[in-house]
C-alpha cells in the first residue's frame, strides 16, 4: 500500500518558483431577478514533490507561524463588491506578533509570495478582465496577503505594530474547517467551544483561487483549512502584551531590580490618607482656622449677642450686625439694632437730609463745605453712631 502523503507546505520550505496559476475561467452568478453577473477565477496551485520524484500539481496549502486568534468574526462585505459574505459565515484574524524573533523572517516571505503571485498574474491579465494590471500597478490592483499598519502622515510601514489578516471559517460539508488540539491525532473542536476564547496555534491556510469581479481588481481567495490548538484560555483572561513582557525581561533584567526598588519607595513613603483624615481628631490637635474672608463667613448670631458689664444693653434686634472697619471714614447706612444713646458729641444742625424712611443721611459734600461739621466729630459718621466703650474721639 502507497505511503498517504499530505500535500501542503510549511513558509520556510515553501519555494515560490513551484507556485502556479492555470488558466482563468469566466464564470456567471445569479444576481436575482433574472439577471446574472460575471466574474472570473484562476485556481493557484502548487508543484508537490514525491517521494519517487514526480511533482504533483495540487491547491496551495501552506502552513503560517504562530498566531493568535480571538473567538470568530462575522465577515464583512468588501467595499468594491467584489467578495459577498454569505449569512452564518464566519473568520479568524489571525495575529502575527512582531515581539517573536521568526515574524520578521515570516513577513518578508510573505512580501515576497504576494510578488510571485503577482509576477504571474501580469501575462493573465486580461483574460482576468485587468488590462491595467502591471509590476507598477499591482498594489492599487491586487491586495495584499498580510495587513501591515502604517503611519497615518508619512504611510510607512509601522514595524512596532502586529500583522495580522482575516481567514474565512468553512462550517461544513467537505471542505469544513478543522481545530485541532495536542491530544494524541488531535481532538477536533468545535467552533462553540472557541467561539468565547483566546487561543494560539498554527494555521493552514488554502490559497484557492485568483478572483477578478471585472472592475481591475483582482484578490487572492483563502480559507482557514484546519489549525493546531496549542494553548487556549476564556476570551479577555490574559494580558495581551504579554510577548512584549517577556521580551523586556530577557532584554533588560536589571529594568526588573529597579522596579522592585521602586514600588518599595513607592509604597514606603506613600502617606496613609485613613490616617490623615483623622489624625486631627485623634491626637488632639486644633484645627486650621479656616482663611475664608469675613464677607463669606456666616455670622453666629449667639456670639454677637454676648454683653459685658461695660458694652450697651441691646434691644430687640431686628437684624444681624453687620462687621464694619473702625478705621474708614467711608459713609455707610447703618443696619445697628436700636442701642441705648452714646455720650452726647454735638449737635449735627443742618448738616445731612432726612432720607425717605426718617433716617437721617450722611451729609453730602457740599453741606460739609458749607455748614461744617461739630467738632471731634469724624466726617461721614450719621447721627445715632455708636462708638465701642473706651474709643476716645481725637481732638479735630
Amino acid at each position: 500500500m502507497a505511503e498517504l502523503v499530505a500535500k501542503f507546505v510549511n513558509w520556510k520550505d515553501c519555494q515560490l518558483d513551484r507556485i502556479i496559476i492555470e488558466k482563468p475561467v469566466p464564470r456567471q452568478y445569479d444576481k436575482g431577478g433574472g439577471q446574472k453577473g460575471n466574474y472570473t477565477t484562476a485556481d493557484i496551485k502548487y508543484l508537490y514533490p514525491m517521494p519517487d520524484g514526480r511533482n504533483v500539481s495540487d491547491t496551495l496549502y501552506l502552513e503560517l507561524m504562530e498566531c493568535e486568534v480571538e473567538g470568530f468574526q462575522e465577515p464583512k462585505p468588501s467595499k468594491d463588491g467584489t467578495v459577498t459574505a454569505k449569512p452564518g459565515e464566519l473568520q479568524i484574524k489571525a495575529v502575527f506578533g512582531v515581539a517573536k524573533p521568526e515574524t520578521r523572517e515570516f513577513l518578508a516571505f510573505k512580501e515576497k509570495l504576494w510578488t510571485r503571485i503577482c509576477e504571474l498574474i501580469v501575462p493573465l491579465r486580461m483574460e482576468l478582465k485587468s488590462p491595467q494590471f502591471s509590476a507598477q500597478t499591482a498594489r492599487a490592483l491586487c491586495k495584499e496577503l498580510i495587513y501591515r499598519p502604517t503611519d497615518p502622515i508619512t504611510g510607512i510601514i509601522d514595524e512596532t505594530k502586529n500583522a495580522s489578516q482575516f481567514y474565512k471559517v468553512i462550517k461544513g460539508g467537505r471542505g469544513q474547517s478543522k481545530f485541532s488540539n495536542l491530544q494524541e491525532r488531535g481532538r477536533e473542536m468545535s467552533t462553540e467551544e472557541l467561539k468565547n476564547s483566546q487561543y494560539t496555534g498554527i494555521p493552514l491556510i488554502q490559497y484557492k483561487s485568483l478572483y477578478s469581479g471585472g472592475n481591475g481588481k483582482i484578490s487572492v481567495q483563502t480559507s482557514l483549512n484546519s489549525m493546531v490548538i496549542k494553548r487556549i484560555s476564556v476570551l479577555g483572561s490574559t494580558n495581551r502584551q504579554l510577548p512584549t513582557i517577556e521580551r523586556l525581561r530577557k532584554e533588560n533584567p536589571e529594568l526588573v531590580e529597579q522596579q522592585k526598588r521602586d514600588l518599595l519607595a513607592l509604597t514606603g513613603t506613600m502617606p496613609d490618607m485613613a490616617n490623615l483624615s483623622t489624625s486631627s481628631v485623634i491626637s488632639g490637635r486644633t484645627p486650621v482656622r479656616d482663611q475664608t474672608p469675613l464677607s463669606d463667613t456666616p455670622i453666629s448670631l449667639e456670639k454677637k449677642t454676648e454683653v459685658t458689664s461695660t458694652a450697651p444693653t441691646f434691644t430687640t434686634p431686628t437684624t444681624v450686625p453687620t462687621t464694619t472697619s473702625m478705621s474708614s471714614t467711608t459713609p455707610m447706612p447703618s443696619t445697628a439694632p436700636a442701642v441705648a444713646p452714646p455720650p452726647t458729641l454735638g449737635t449735627v444742625g443742618t448738616v445731612g437730609t432726612v432720607g425717605t424712611a426718617g433716617v437721617m443721611q450722611p451729609p453730602s459734600l457740599q453741606q460739609v463745605l458749607t455748614a461744617g461739621l461739630p467738632a471731634g466729630l469724624p466726617a461721614g459718621l450719621p447721627p445715632g453712631f455708636a462708638f465701642p466703650p473706651g474709643f476716645q474721639v481725637p481732638a479735630k
